[in-house]
């Protein structure tokens, strides 16, 4: 989910969520759903309980089933995330836009700093070729760099002795 699209963050569905990998995240949504269906019982009949379409699968769910809604049920919009793009910019004072997060979790150095493969990295971003994710993200940092160098100056000496 972490570098997801605003475009997929919109039709995510608990049926998407893996709750038995434990990934860092699954608390959040855990107590997440149970927010939703203490709403859902709080709002009642006035729970939105529109029904949403995926136009790629051309499949109908029920909001319920959604991981991103409002309080009282109804989608989540662009407005919506423009609007908290509005809070956090002007009341908290930090640049931000969603799509920041995107870039973020995607930026390669701070992965491939904590090993990460960059297949992977790939893969989690869903660009079909590893050269836009290198070419998109790709950052080297004196860290890196350092290693790099590290691991060069091993590979002389071991073959030096």
């Amino acid at each position: 989910m972490p570098g997801m699209r605003a475009s997929k963050v919109y039709g995510l569905t608990w049926g998407c969520i893996d709750f038995e990998e434990g990934k860092t995240l699954i608390d959040i949504l855990k107590k997440h759903k149970k927010y939703q269906l203490e709403n859902k019982l709080k709002y009642g009949e006035y729970y939105s309980n529109n029904l949403y379409k995926f136009e790629e699968a051309n499949k109908q769910y029920n909001n319920a089933n959604l991981v991103c809604t409002k309080e009282n049920g109804e989608l989540v919009s662009t407005d919506s995330l423009k609007y908290l793009s509005r809070v956090v910019n002007y009341e908290l004072g930090i640049n931000f836009n969603f799509h920041s997060l995107r870039h973020t979790h995607a930026t390669i150095t701070i992965l491939l700093e904590s090993g990460a493969n960059i297949q992977d990295i790939q893969k989690r971003l869903g660009h079909s070729k590893l050269a836009t994710t290198m070419d998109t993200y790709s950052h080297v940092t004196d860290k890196m760099n350092q290693y790099s160098v590290n691991r060069f100056e091993q590979a002389l000496n071991s073959k030096i002795k």
